[in-house]
């Protein structure tokens, strides 16, 4: 994930940065992003599990830049459409990637469980918030340096798996401008 992001970057921006953030990882991420050696990879290293929510934060933290973004590590989503989403933040003020609408592209689904509870789940939240997207939990989300301020001035009660969703009301809430983009997904285990 990190070479393909790494290279897909270089080409396309001068000046960016990868923030890894590891919460209690017990595999060889930690050895993995060190082994890096370029001034544009960092790691944030947490050594007691932060959860997804706080661990997104703590990176967006240390984030300088006018555009912020978060990806799974397993790089369901592709460098291109995060580019894309990236690209358009101006005009938008938070980009998600979606599985879901029109021209989305999924070349391995999940087990069908993962599939019927996302469904039933995004159904749920959308009907509660009003959120009007269609698929809240993809694992790759933009933002304007802007939204990202108000999101960090927020605080966030959410520190797990629906951050997403804390995050994405607090930002439609405040009349900041959503674009929900069609991205080629895989699931990886």
């Amino acid at each position: 994930t990190l070479h393909d992001y790494v290279d897909y970057f270089y080409k396309h921006w001068k000046n960016f940065e990868i923030i890894v953030v590891t919460d209690g990882c017990i595999d060889n991420t930690v050895k993995i992003v060190k082994s890096f050696r370029t001034k544009h990879v960092k790691n944030i290293n947490y050594g007691k599990k932060l959860g997804k929510g706080s661990a997104i934060l703590k990176g967006f933290e240390k984030a300088d830049g006018n555009i912020i973004g978060f990806v799974d590590a397993d790089e369901s989503v592709r460098p291109e459409d995060f580019h894309k989403m990236a690209s358009q933040i101006g005009e938008y003020d938070c980009g998600v990637a979606s599985r879901r609408t029109k021209d989305s592209k999924v070349l391995a689904k999940q087990p069908i469980r993962r599939r019927v509870l996302g469904r039933t789940y995004n159904i749920i939240v959308n009907l509660l918030f009003g959120l009007r997207i269609k698929d809240t939990q993809c694992g790759a989300k933009v933002f304007s340096k802007n939204a990202m301020q108000f999101i960090l001035s927020k605080g966030t009660i959410t520190k797990g798996y629906s951050f997403d969703i804390e995050i994405l009301w607090n930002l439609r809430r405040e009349k900041f401008r959503i674009k929900e983009y069609p991205v080629t997904w895989m699931h990886m285990k």
